[in-house]
């Protein structure tokens, strides 16, 4: 440690005063747009769109993650099962677990209804 501050005075009392302000300034860049911390993982959302079909096909009333309608269509709670973080990951993450999920429900008579995350069993 000692020889980084003798080198540190050693730069301010040998180079002129701009040289020494135009390095502290590109160090100081440098160190700004470093993350700060690293990215998570991408968020598996197969296993929690499977918890909520099985909670659907199911019929299960009390569910937390589910508010089920008097007409039998349901509306799934999505801001309960992915909560909200950063805006364009929350929008990710939300946008693969609607994919994932429409696909699933769709193998047991399942589609979209007209309002996101609302789904209706296909009457025959």
């Amino acid at each position: 440690m000692s020889k980084v501050i003798d080198f540190m005075q050693y730069v301010k009392r040998n180079l002129p005063g701009e040289v020494v302000e135009k390095m502290a300034r590109a160090n100081y860049l440098a160190k700004k747009n470093r993350p700060k911390i690293g990215r998570d993982k991408p968020l598996n959302v197969k296993p929690l769109a499977e918890k909520v079909v099985n909670e659907i096909i199911s019929d299960i009333r009390d569910s937390a993650w589910l508010l089920w309608k008097p007409d039998g269509r349901v509306r799934v709670r999505v801001g309960d099962i992915i909560p909200a973080t950063y805006q364009q990951t929350t929008i990710g993450r939300r946008k693969r677990f609607r994919k994932e999920l429409k696909q699933r429900l769709q193998e047991y008579g399942w589609i979209e209804g007209k309002s996101y995350h609302v789904y209706q069993k296909v009457s025959i």
